[in-house]
């Protein structure tokens, strides 16, 4: 037969405190956080129904080449979509100078990043193009890999200019453009991963900084192969590091904090 038992109940027992999510004046996110859908149900719980935003608008103009560009224009442009800007992806109809120009006129946008066309062949014509357009630009940056990357101004927006090689273009973009729109974004900067020691040298060129990958194994922080950095070892890459110019390397053993890699 159905029956029922009693007990006495518990001031509280069943039932959440007010306050216990977030007290008053708690600060829910701070300025610069990313919207996560956990974030966006925390507001909503708060009773915060709008919000100001800061979303970066970036054009992204493709000059086409014959070495591998195209999957290296929609590896960027996938980092790009993950970072939550709008995203404006012009492909170039040819590597005409006029063809170039005609994507950078008119310039709407808080970044604009090109990619292809910025080495020394008779057809690179992505800074000739930048130049005429009335751009501000230095071209050949110390930076392994990442020599024939452009930076500059074009009507007080910044300007990135990458290179079609996937190397140099990931570098670029560890570098220069998720700095960038870190900035643009007003988002806080990643914090370094944990200290460990590097399980064999790390050697640079005296005068050039030089963008490192980073494996985490049990033994501690492992560099990528020296040379040509490949799609394959981005993804496996855990975190890097940025060599300064002055550096010559690291020992085996050195204690190093990467920061996150920003291309998985």
């Amino acid at each position: 037969p159905p029956f029922a038992v009693s007990v006495e109940a518990f001031p509280g027992e069943g039932a959440r405190r007010v306050g216990a999510d977030a007290s008053i004046g708690a600060t829910l996110l701070p300025a610069g956080s990313r919207l996560s859908s956990g974030a966006l149900a925390l507001l909503k719980m708060a009773g915060v129904n709008e919000l100001d935003v800061r979303r970066a608008c970036v054009r992204l103009v493709v000059v086409p080449t014959e070495d591998g560009a195209a999957q290296t224009a929609a590896f960027i442009a996938a980092l790009l979509q993950e970072a939550g800007v709008e995203l404006d992806l012009v492909l170039c109809a040819s590597r005409r100078l006029d063809d170039i120009a005609l994507n950078l006129a008119a310039l709407q946008c808080d970044l604009l990043i090109t990619l292809g066309g910025t080495g020394t062949a008779p057809d690179d014509q992505v800074v000739q193009a930048l130049r005429g357009a009335g751009a501000s630009v230095a071209h050949g940056l110390a930076l392994a890999p990442g020599s024939t990357i452009a930076v500059g101004a074009l009507n007080a927006k910044p300007v990135i200019a990458l290179p079609g090689r996937f190397d140099g273009a990931l570098s670029g973009w560890l570098a220069l453009v998720a700095p960038a729109l870190q900035v643009l974004c007003g988002a806080h900067p990643p914090s370094a991963l944990e200290s460990a020691p590097l399980t064999r040298k790390i050697s640079s060129a005296p005068g050039m900084a030089e963008i490192v990958l980073l494996e985490r194994t049990d033994a501690g922080w492992s560099p990528s192969g020296a040379g040509e950095k490949s799609l394959a070892q981005a993804l496996r890459a855990d975190g890097y590091l940025l060599l300064a110019s002055g550096s010559e390397g690291l020992a085996e053993g050195a204690l190093v904090r990467p920061l996150p890699p920003y291309c998985r």
